[in-house]
């Protein structure tokens, strides 16, 4: 792909070419009075959705439009098509973007979700360059290839036979081990549109509550939480599992009739004893909160008394041992002068951000 091409179609066919050698065939369809540079049709004969969609420039800033965006555009354009055959969505139309310009490719997956095109750049751009000096480039171009025929395929099968029940709508994460017991559980809602946080319903009958929230994260203090869980001040932890190299799922007791703290208006003033003592044993055990604010307390009142619970353990653990996030909010939160990007949490910081509330 390195060589020069005197034009759009030249370098075009090439790149087919070269996406036969690992098994994936496109070809270019018309989409809305527009042609692709070449596109993957998947279906079971009832419907057909776009599987993989190319798009080429002849090198970056030639032609008219950028390659991610219009290939985008072309997705959007199948969807409306799609969507205008069916009743209701039952399937996020899952497919993967290629656009390339010049010998650069980059990579993209994009699905559809709720009236919106939700996307996300995967890979690259990378150079498609024979570099026999940089061993460790070569075997990237070889594994987002050998990657992108898995997920070909893998794809392809998923629209012969896609799963098109309500809860393929929502995270494939549905079920998990508790005491050697596989519970299953199905999405009731989503509580903020910004936070991967979620209302289950288990569906069998068992020692677990019947709600639970299910979050999804980075990283997540799991000693911490156990630690607040077993003395009552968090939410029974159930399970705390490494999805991947970068997600965990956290699955946790609901809190039926709990409120968060920030949304409660007149709360009583009891509330911040329990948590100050909370904070008290948690920094003694040689722990740390590193995001203690009334938007991560839950808090209850009842006749007799006022109980609360600390959530979100993203950013806890060891004092000491544990950094806060980059890119760390300081302009709308308001932290300890030393709270900064990649620094170290301390319990200092986590008394300051109390006396706050």
């Amino acid at each position: 792909m390195s060589d020069a091409f005197s034009n759009e179609d030249l370098r075009t066919g090439e790149f087919h070419r070269m996406l036969e050698k690992f098994n994936m065939t496109v070809n270019r369809i018309d989409i809305d009075k527009c042609t692709t540079d070449g596109t993957a049709l998947a279906g079971n004969g009832c419907f057909f959705v776009i599987n993989i969609n190319v798009e080429v420039k002849p090198e970056f800033g030639k032609e008219n439009g950028c390659p991610y965006i219009q290939g985008i555009v072309y997705y959007e354009k199948k969807v409306a098509q799609y969507l205008e055959t069916r009743k209701e969505q039952r399937t996020r139309l899952p497919c993967f973007i290629l656009y390339l310009a010049g010998p650069f490719l980059g990579v993209a997956g994009v699905i559809y979700g709720q009236d919106k095109i939700l996307t996300d750049p995967l890979i690259g751009p990378i150079p498609l360059m024979l570099l026999r000096y940089d061993r460790e480039q070569m075997m990237k171009i070889a594994r987002v290839f050998t990657a992108l025929e898995s997920a070909y395929k893998m794809l392809h099968e998923y629209y012969n036979s896609p799963e098109t029940g309500p809860q393929s709508l929502w995270p494939y994460y549905q079920a998990f081990n508790y005491q050697h017991k596989q519970v299953e559980f199905e999405y009731i809602e989503q509580l903020y549109e910004d936070k991967l946080l979620f209302v289950v319903e288990t569906k069998q009958n068992s020692d677990i509550p019947r709600r639970l929230r299910v979050k999804f994260t980075e990283s997540y203090g799991e000693a911490v939480h156990k630690f607040c869980a077993d003395r009552g001040f968090a939410p029974k932890l159930f399970e705390c599992y490494k999805l991947s190299e970068r997600w965990k799922v956290v699955i946790m007791e609901y809190s039926e009739d709990y409120d968060n703290l920030f949304s409660v208006f007149h709360a009583r003033g009891e509330w911040k004893e329990k948590i100050k003592k909370f904070i008290e044993e948690m920094h003694h055990a040689g722990f740390v909160h590193g995001d203690l604010r009334k938007a991560n307390i839950l808090y209850q009142a009842t006749d007799e008394s006022v109980n609360v619970v600390l959530v979100d353990f993203d950013w806890a653990g060891e004092a000491g041992k544990v950094f806060y996030p980059s890119f760390l909010n300081i302009e709308s939160v308001k932290r300890h002068p030393d709270a900064i990007s990649d620094k170290v949490i301390t319990p200092e910081h986590d008394i300051f951000s109390f006396t706050l509330m």
